[in-house]
């Protein structure tokens, strides 16, 4: 029974591995953030590019919920954000592109806004570098975020930011998850850094994934008590 289990979950796995199109859809919520229908698209042009438009914090190795299409409390916002009374609809908006360098390593760039009215934007520049061992597999992703325009903004500063997350298959078609994320503003190397971290647990069926991750994106700012955030996805792959 325990081998049958885990012939399944190789059929379901290797063929995954070669997609070359995946659909992320993921509600996001957050103690002091609105509900938001964040939405990522992938598509894999050869063996090495990669190339999507997102909407969510995962997808831009951020921890948080608010990005994406508003579905209740828009008006809702962290004091060092927007005024309360800023409602919205549509927010985060980031066009991508990943190249594949080998097996385990990744550089990806990307143009990304957080928002449309005003309108920051800013470039990303990241690494990913993954080690799998056994059932385990670490990551570690560094990323510099540089503004482009309206760098007036707060939320829109150059930042320095590293990941480390943790995954482990569990079961034969799932597993637990544990991230890391640490940021600091290149602007003003003397604040206190922003520090999150969160957990998660995912399950494949078939073509599908379902995962979930709840945690906080601030843990030693004064925000720390409001940052508190859940994500619940589903893919599919092809």
């Amino acid at each position: 029974m325990g081998h049958a289990a885990r012939l399944v979950c190789l059929t379901i796995v290797v063929p995954a591995a070669h997609a070359d199109v995946e659909v992320r859809t993921a509600i996001e919520a957050g103690l002091h953030a609105p509900r938001s229908l964040a939405v990522d698209v992938w598509g894999q042009l050869g063996d090495r590019l990669i190339l999507g438009l997102t909407m969510s914090h995962d997808a831009q190795h951020e921890l948080g919920a608010g990005r994406g299409l508003c579905l209740s409390r828009c008006g809702d916002r962290l004091v060092t954000s927007l005024p309360a009374d800023d409602d919205y609809r549509y927010a985060g908006l980031a066009a991508e592109a990943r190249l594949l360098f080998s097996p385990e390593v990744t550089g990806r760039v990307a143009i990304d806004t957080t928002r449309f009215v005003p309108t920051p934007a800013a470039i990303d520049l990241g690494l990913d570098v993954a080690r799998r061992y056994a059932r385990t597999t670490l990551r570690i992703e560094p990323q510099l975020r540089i503004g482009i325009a309206r760098r007036d903004l707060d939320d829109n500063r150059d930042e320095l930011a590293t990941a480390l997350e943790v995954e482990q298959r569990a079961w034969p078609c799932g597993g637990v998850s544990a991230i890391a994320r640490g940021a600091l503003d290149v602007q003003a190397l003397r604040s206190t850094p922003s520090f999150g971290a969160a957990v998660g647990a995912w399950q494949q069926l078939g073509a599908w994934t379902l995962s979930v991750r709840v945690g906080t994106f601030e843990v030693a700012r004064e925000s720390a008590r409001s940052s508190l955030f859940t994500e619940i996805a589903v893919a599919w792959r092809r």
